[in-house]
């Protein structure tokens, strides 16, 4: 009897030592892949950007609130392992804006979202959130700010668009003397994301 205790003794530790270890086993398995975006930026050239706004501008200096949206391509990122190949963005923001002295609005709030085409990474894991300000102008628009969450978190984000300005003018000058000017539409310069 007392042998057959001694045993029993001896098999629990070792019982105690599989089940303190069974967790640590499991949870090596679900640990996530490291996130390839990290230490990396991007660039991006060319494409479409269209802005609408509203009310819209006029001769009075008025609280615009206004949406932004562009397809680019032609992306690179500074780190080879990473293969990006485009981005769609959207954009909203709020601020003053005016027809004169410059017409556009000189200091917009600005917050986004930047869904990018990335080769081996998870759509549900494509998408950069971005805050930052904007600066509308005539002859186009830029952006400057931060990833807030998503793919490059940290990241500082720049953006130029140039509006079609022979368009855009006649459209210009005729919603400043007849309600607003609402729309513009041009392309899209530049994206870069710069590690910070």
């Amino acid at each position: 009897m007392h042998a057959m205790l001694k045993k029993v003794a001896g098999a629990v530790p070792a019982a105690a030592l599989l089940v303190a270890l069974a967790p640590a086993s499991a949870q090596a398995v679900t640990t996530a892949a490291p996130d390839p975006t990290v230490g990396a930026g991007v660039t991006c050239h060319g494409g479409a950007a269209r802005i609408s706004i509203k009310p819209g501008l006029t001769f009075g200096d008025k609280a615009q609130t206004w949406t932004g949206a562009g397809t680019t391509s032609g992306c690179n990122s500074s780190d080879s392992k990473l293969s990006v190949s485009s981005a769609n963005a959207s954009f909203t923001g709020t601020g003053k804006g005016s027809c004169l002295p410059a017409l556009g609005i000189p200091n917009a709030e600005m917050t986004g979202a930047i869904r990018w085409t990335m080769a081996g990474v998870d759509l549900d894991n494509q998408v950069s959130k971005v805050r930052g300000t904007a600066k509308l102008a005539l002859s186009g628009a830029t952006f400057e700010g931060v990833v807030t969450d998503g793919p490059f978190k940290g990241n500082k984000v720049n953006a130029t668009a140039n509006w079609d300005f022979e368009t855009n003018i006649v459209q210009a000058v005729a919603g400043c003397f007849t309600g607003g000017y609402t729309d513009a539409t041009g392309t899209w310069d530049t994206l870069t994301v710069d590690v910070a």
